[in-house]
């Protein structure tokens, strides 16, 4: 079958999220920016619609998207490898990749950066087939064990009931959630019990493990979200965000992460993963040691480059 290469036409939106939420839905962490969020981005003024490549086949539908973006150094350009139906991938993938970086090299552009790594291993693999260099980490993974916690834990369990004014007095005042948009969040908080299930904001299904606050004269100083996200696997419950302790305090970090696991042991899980860095719960690595962890060898998620 012949295809042809064409860039960003409002009416493929729907392909690009239906073909990136299959794709995504197989991937640890991230997701698929849903079609509102998308229509926002390439409404911008500075949306540059030629850095997004879509393969047609001769009826015009759309079986993968491979997005770009020229940052404002002109030589270089962030790169998504492509998106593609599966029983398109051999034919379409070489083809895109080729079309998408002729023509970013035609601008100007002399280095691509992307993102890849063991939770991504489909871009991992074309990194490494493309000649892409892996560079600095995004997110590193560890696994939790009780033992390494031996202080007891004053955390508890977030009641709406009890802790809502309190917890809307922390959007505002230590989270800066604009004010229009507080209540909204208050809401979405308050809606969810320990065990219901809900999606994040890739579209992507969780259930709610645990919520743990740690109060200190009515404020809450500690603050820690564990769900089981259905990307993981089945047994383990995950801190991906959603952690907030007050001054970066080690010891109220130990203490969340104490209640965490024990909440995760509690309700039949095995074990709970933890993500550390930019995209993690806990982004000093330098507070580590000091909270009682070891970063582990390799990451699971890193930017790599190529020259072109």
């Amino acid at each position: 079958m012949n295809y042809k290469i064409d860039t960003f036409q409002k009416d493929y939106i729907k392909d690009q999220v239906r073909i990136g939420a299959d794709i995504f839905n197989k991937w640890k962490f991230g997701g698929q920016t849903t079609e509102e969020q998308l229509l926002k981005t390439y409404a911008s003024p500075n949306f540059d619609p030629t850095t997004r490549f879509y393969a047609l086949d001769q009826d015009g539908k759309v079986h993968g998207f491979l997005t770009a973006e020229i940052k404002e150094d002109g030589n270089s350009a962030w790169f998504e490898f492509p998106y593609i139906e599966e029983a398109f991938r051999d034919e379409i993938n070489e083809f895109l990749i080729e079309h998408a970086i002729k023509s970013l090299k035609s601008r100007g552009v002399k280095k691509l950066v992307t993102r890849a790594g063991p939770y991504w291993e489909p871009q991992l693999l074309q990194c490494q087939k493309y000649g892409f260099i892996q560079e600095d980490p995004i997110v590193y993974a560890l696994f939790l064990d009780l033992n390494q916690f031996n202080l007891a834990s004053d955390v508890v369990e977030y009641d709406p009931i009890q802790h809502s004014d309190i917890l809307k007095a922390h959007f505002m005042d230590k989270l800066k959630v604009p004010v229009d948009q507080v209540d909204a969040a208050l809401n979405r908080v308050n809606q969810l019990n320990v065990g219901d299930e809900g999606l994040n904001p890739w579209n992507i299904k969780y259930k709610l493990v645990a919520r743990g606050i740690k109060l200190d004269k009515g404020e809450i100083i500690g603050r820690v979200t564990v769900l089981r996200t259905e990307t993981f696997p089945k047994n383990e419950s995950q801190i991906i965000g959603g952690l907030y302790a007050k001054d970066n305090s080690t010891k109220i970090t130990r203490d969340l992460l104490r209640f965490s696991v024990e909440s995760s042991l509690k309700r039949g899980y095995d074990r709970v993963r933890v993500h550390i860095g930019m995209w993690g719960a806990i982004q000093d690595y330098e507070s580590l040691d000091k909270i009682g962890l070891t970063l582990p060898d390799k990451p699971v998620l890193s930017y790599y480059s190529k020259e072109i």
